[in-house]
């Protein structure tokens, strides 16, 4: 994996004020990627249905 450098932004006659809200404006626009996140497991199982029946019953016309 790769590690970018640090940030460096040079904004020549910049107050400090200035500098500091470019800079976390930059970070707003493009924030540190974050490692992906696996989704929870389902706790309670969900009947699907009888995918394998192809033919409707009464109850479901």
């Amino acid at each position: 994996m790769a590690v970018d450098p640090p940030l460096h932004i040079s904004v020549p006659g910049a107050e400090p004020e200035e500098l500091t809200a470019i800079v976390m404006a930059y970070q707003e626009l493009w924030p540190e990627e974050k490692p992906p996140t696996m989704p929870e497991a389902a706790s309670s199982w969900r009947f699907s249905g009888r995918w394998w029946v192809e033919t409707k019953t009464p109850n479901q016309i």
